[in-house]
């Protein structure tokens, strides 16, 4: 079946903000980081990810008290923070 034809947006339309996707909260951050810490704990709990597991599993008990916005804080700001390395920082940027 054909598509119908796409009518032009109205020229008040905020178009941008309806279709930008909301910035992530910091319980949905430190969710993630507890997900992606049992994982990994799953996927081979022999294999030298315990390492990174453990960082994962500090990271999100530390930052589920922080006040700051993760979301919009940079790496280096990011890695200020308890229990928080460059490669949390990093996938929380990716997160984010």
């Amino acid at each position: 079946a054909a598509h119908p034809a796409r009518q032009p947006l109205p020229t008040n339309c905020v178009f941008l903000a309806i279709n930008r996707p909301a910035r992530m909260t910091n319980p949905e951050i430190v969710d993630h980081l507890e997900l992606t810490a049992r994982l990994l704990e799953l996927h081979d709990p022999q294999d030298a990810n315990v390492f990174r597991t453990r960082a994962f599993q500090t990271a999100a008990f530390n930052l589920d008290k922080s006040t700051a916005d993760l979301a919009t804080l940079p790496v280096a700001e990011l890695t200020k923070l308890p229990g928080v390395g460059r490669g949390v920082a990093n996938f929380i940027r990716e997160l984010a």
